[in-house]
């Protein structure tokens, strides 16, 4: 640049909102088949690597928090980890109720409420 160039505009951001997080896809869409783990502090977190001594090596969720920050790798103990709470095993698919048990489930408790 010689003197007198005129300066490089900052790139644009395509985000709507700059919440710090980076643009990159999360370990979610990375490691789709890895396992999903929570810390204590109930932030949600990918594994991907098992190393030895029980020690895990994990990319925690997009919410930063005092965990840290958005997608930070970090190493934690086996046994300051939990599963998951708010998602179903992969080994029992989630079975919708019938629509019909709805009904009849809306049915009864129009009967136990008259019969008061």
């Amino acid at each position: 640049a010689g003197a007198g160039a005129a300066a490089m505009p900052a790139p644009a951001d395509d985000d709507e909102e700059d919440d710090g997080a980076p643009d990159a896809p999360g370990a979610t869409e990375r490691y789709a088949d890895a396992e999903r783990l929570q810390t204590a502090n109930g932030r949600k977190c990918t594994v991907i690597d098992r190393r030895g001594s029980g020690w895990l090596t994990v990319e925690l969720d997009e919410n930063a928090d005092d965990d840290g920050p958005a997608f930070h790798q970090k190493a934690y103990r086996t046994n300051q980890l939990f599963e998951l709470d708010d998602e179903p095993a992969a080994t029992e698919p989630a079975v919708p109720a019938a629509p019909g048990a709805a009904m009849a489930a809306l049915a009864a408790a129009e009967e136990a409420e008259a019969a008061l």
